[in-house]
């Protein structure tokens, strides 16, 4: 189940622009467990974590025992990646959108407007306008709105600052996600009972290759 986790949110950052390659990913992941030697489904998994197509490119036999799932267990996973892998769902996460908006708005409101202290109503609503531009399009979204209230143009610095805050945040993000990878791979390395294998290392270590590029809510 671990596996599965790490599997489906690779195909979800990974595809994060395409609705139709994200649906077809996170279904090949079921299809990827489903299979045996006898009924090998892997049309739709990612070649680059395979391990069948990458014993298909070297002319060489797979042996899929060692990471196919029981039948039953399947069946009764099934309805769960229904729902995940549903369009309905994935159309939430398109884009690199968050499943829970509110929340990490919220979030991102109340740091400039704590909730233990009294804030104006007036407060409120300024926290609230400048909120919804730092979390679509970052804080360098500010710039437009200073310009606009300082009646010229920003200076270089601020505008460096600015791009330096959105940086910051995106490299604080990366870390910690590489901090769980490594996390995860030291428990592959260290434990000699781990039912993971060297696909799934290699799976683990390409969710670090994410883009740089501002991704709204992500805070």
């Amino acid at each position: 189940m671990i596996k599965l986790k790490w599997y489906f949110a690779k195909a979800i950052s990974e595809n994060k622009t395409n609705l139709e390659m994200m649906v077809k990913r996170t279904w090949g992941i079921y299809k990827h467990k489903a299979s045996t030697n006898e009924e090998p489904y892997h049309e739709w998994y990612d070649p680059k974590c395979c391990g069948y197509w990458k014993s298909l490119q070297l002319g060489e036999d797979y042996d899929h025992s060692s990471h196919a799932l029981p039948p039953a267990v399947m069946k009764a996973v099934k309805p769960v990646c229904q729902e995940l892998a549903s369009e309905e769902n994935l159309k939430r996460v398109l884009n690199g959108s968050t499943q829970n908006p509110n929340e990490s708005f919220h979030a991102l409101l109340w740091s400039m407007a704590p909730k233990n202290r009294y804030s104006s109503g007036q407060t409120i609503d300024i926290c609230l306008g400048l909120g919804v531009m730092i979390f679509n399009d970052g804080h360098q979204s500010l710039t437009n709105l200073l310009q606009t209230i300082l009646g010229g143009g920003v200076g270089y610095f601020t505008i460096m600052s600015l791009k330096r805050i959105d940086k910051a945040r995106i490299y604080t993000k990366h870390k910690e996600t590489i901090r769980k990878i490594k996390q995860k791979t030291a428990i592959v390395n260290n434990d000699d009972d781990s039912d993971f294998d060297s696909n799934d290392v290699d799976v683990l270590y390409s969710m670090m290759d994410n883009s740089d590029d501002y991704v709204p809510g992500e805070y």
